[in-house]
């Protein structure tokens, strides 16, 4: 039956389906882990430099500066939101209109935006400064600090518009080029103007001021060295109606979460700053050290959502929770580990961060209660991750945000009332408060009755025809190969039932996902990687992660559980949608694979598709990509690979309607009752 083999090489596959659960984890994470290192070695070079080559005014003023500039750039990457949904959508639609009205009008709003903010900042640095009780000492350092990282607010703004546009169209690599870069330009500058010149809490502000610059004007270059495939003019900027309001509808519930979560931060730092200088610089060491305890929960909790998600859509729904419990054991490993480090090395660690004796002592007081969080975060991150490839992220948010302002914020306020309390106790406001999270998770998830038909609706007649003789040709292709019209050619021969898009109708009525998301999603998904920023602050597992990846997930449990009701009720021919995968175990399913030699793809597409003859080779090479990393995240295994077929046929050789028919040919080989 194996006719045409091609000869492809192997990767190394991650699948969460077979083998072992902590193994596969544990290697899925990594690529998260050094992501999120970077990603937080960049909010905390600032600290780290000042904290060992200036006071602790300075440390003071980073802290608390830090954390108002946090605020805004949580905001804006909220809405930014919005610019990715909608592109993502206009470009799955190939509306290359709908992409530069929005790009256009994305540009003019976020202009706007930035202006506001950036004069809120610049005109009330003093009364924000103030609202936070900054202690005496360090309010002519913090007011430096936040005048000069307010100017950069533009910066935030065009950086975070640019990359929301790149991860629209599938690009995930580049903006994560553009953190390093920032981070690298960081480290340079606060070394120079702290360490060399003793400029202070000033000179890490210039420093971050620029590299905020430095990363906007790179990917500036990038976009106008290698365009973005659409035409942009000068009348697509200005304000349009439905545009703006779409960004708003879909941004701002995230910038709100955002801020919120944020201002929760704000409050408690506000209650600390009371307790005076030395407590609001040692905060500011703790918060910074406890990014880096948190990162292994953080990764594993993103793991334990991906493996899920396959696993709860090949019907694995045990091994799905039993992924959730491997995850939450794995993170819980260097939880225990850095819970004891701090036990009775905390002043080591908080000296690693800054060289006052009196911040040290503070540090590690308040580090020895905080870390207990992490112990907690552990169960937590990955119950999420569990709740979330299961469509429940709404419960995450709810959960998240009540224990915060119910439990963290009440406490801490309660706390810092009580005569002679320290660092101390008021640390351990947070750990409390996520153990409240885990006692609700635990509820949730004891409610939980995973079910085959959880993502799905009972089949109607009038979504899934019945019919005899139940056997599957599953047709995965390259792009312009001919292999829609191929399928459409097998089924009208053998009188079959035919799927390509009807798929996206029937998932999108019964996901309530639009069709055009499903259809850029299928296409265009670029690798699962964090959302970065290159301002640092709290945005991994931020709410905009969170709430796409699950989204998509939802997407493909909902399109496999067609796609399995569908092989069970009739013989049919499916296009696309790992339809292959998702039926290994059908007993009777044919998988085969189109290609052509690139010439041939690009001569159809113009032909066929009426792609310019210019674009036609990037489309291809394009499309093929999201494919294949569709299917690589979902099974675990690369697209075109020989193992996952027994038919690979190159229809640019024998043609369209000959490769239907020596497929008929071989179908009716197997089954000779039909005719």
């Amino acid at each position: 039956m194996k006719i045409i083999k091609a000869k492809i090489s192997r990767e190394k596959e991650i699948s969460f389906l077979t083998g072992s659960i902590p193994k596969s984890l544990i290697s899925f994470s990594i690529p998260f882990i050094l992501s999120i290192l970077v990603q937080n070695l960049y909010g905390a070079v600032d600290l780290l430099v000042v904290g060992n080559f200036a006071t602790t005014s300075d440390v003071s003023a980073v802290t608390i500066g830090s954390q108002l500039m946090t605020l805004v750039t949580q905001l804006i990457i909220g809405f930014a939101t919005g610019i990715t949904v909608l592109v993502g959508q206009y470009y799955g639609a190939k509306d290359k209109k709908g992409i530069s009205r929005t790009i256009g009008t994305s540009v003019i709003l976020f202009s706007f935006i930035a202006i506001i903010l950036m004069a809120i900042y610049l005109g009330f640095h003093k009364h924000l400064i103030s609202l936070m009780k900054t202690p005496f000492e360090a309010i002519g350092e913090t007011e430096e600090y936040l005048f000069v990282c307010a100017l950069g607010i533009v910066f935030i703004a065009g950086y975070n518009v640019i990359s929301s546009i790149l991860t629209a169209m599938g690009d995930s690599k580049t903006p994560f080029i553009f953190v390093l870069i920032a981070c690298l330009i960081n480290v340079v500058l606060d070394i120079l103007f702290v360490k060399k010149f003793h400029m202070g809490a000033l000179g890490a502000a210039i420093a971050t001021t620029i590299a905020q610059a430095g990363s906007f004007f790179f990917a500036l270059i990038f976009l106008k060295r290698n365009g973005i495939g659409v035409s942009i003019t000068r009348e697509d900027f200005h304000f349009d109606k439905k545009e703006i309001i779409n960004i708003v509808l879909i941004g701002g519930p995230v910038a709100l979460q955002n801020m919120l979560v944020n201002a929760s931060f704000l409050f408690i730092t506000t209650i600390i700053n009371q307790m005076g200088v030395v407590a609001s610089a040692a905060v500011g060491v703790v918060e910074k050290l406890i990014t880096f305890i948190f990162v292994p929960a953080t990764a594993m909790g993103t793991a334990v959502g991906a493996a899920s998600a396959q696993n709860i859509g090949a019907n694995q729904l045990e091994r799905a929770k039993k992924t959730m419990w491997w995850g939450i054991l794995i993170a819980l490993i260097p939880a225990i580990i850095f819970t004891l480090l701090c036990q009775f090395f905390g002043s080591s660690l908080a000296g690693i961060m800054t060289k006052d004796p009196e911040v040290i002592e503070m540090s590690a007081d308040y580090l020895r209660s905080y870390v207990f969080d992490v112990l907690m975060v552990s169960f937590v991150f990955s119950m999420n991750g569990f709740f979330n490839s299961f469509g429940k992220s709404w419960f995450s948010l709810i959960h998240s945000l009540l224990t915060t302002f119910a439990v963290r914020i009440p406490l801490a306020y309660f706390i810092s009332t009580i005569d002679g309390s320290t660092l101390f106790e008021l640390g351990w406001a947070s750990p409390l408060s996520t153990f409240v999270s885990l006692i609700l998770c635990l509820i949730f998830l004891s409610k939980i009755k995973p079910q085959k038909s959880m993502y799905t609706a009972d089949a109607t007649t009038s979504e899934i025809r019945e019919s005899p003789g139940n056997f599957v040709i599953t047709i995965a292709r390259e792009y312009g190969s001919g292999g829609r019209l191929i399928g459409e050619s097998i089924a009208k021969k053998l009188g079959i039932s035919f799927y390509n898009r009807n798929l996206i109708d029937l998932t999108a009525k019964r996901s309530g996902l639009a069709e055009n998301y499903i259809t850029h999603q299928e296409e265009y998904i670029s690798s699962r990687f964090i959302w970065t920023s290159p301002t640092g602050g709290r945005n991994v597992g931020s709410p905009a992660f969170s709430n796409y990846y699950s989204n998509i997930d939802t997407m493909f449990n909902t399109q496999s559980q067609i796609i399995r009701e569908i092989a069970e009720k009739e013989a049919c021919v499916i296009v696309g949608r790992c339809a292959d995968y998702v039926l290994r175990d059908h007993p009777n399913c044919i998988n085969v694979f189109i290609y052509a030699n690139l010439e041939n793809r690009k001569k159809q597409l113009v032909q066929k598709y009426g792609v310019d003859i210019k674009k036609a080779e990037e489309t291809a090479l394009n499309t093929d990509r999201g494919r294949a990393n569709y299917y690589r995240f979902y099974t675990g295994k690369k697209w075109g690979d020989r193992e996952q077929y027994q038919l690979m046929i190159d229809s640019g050789m024998l043609g369209i309607e000959d490769t239907a028919e020596l497929i008929v040919q071989s179908v009716r080989k197997l089954y000779p009752s039909i005719q």
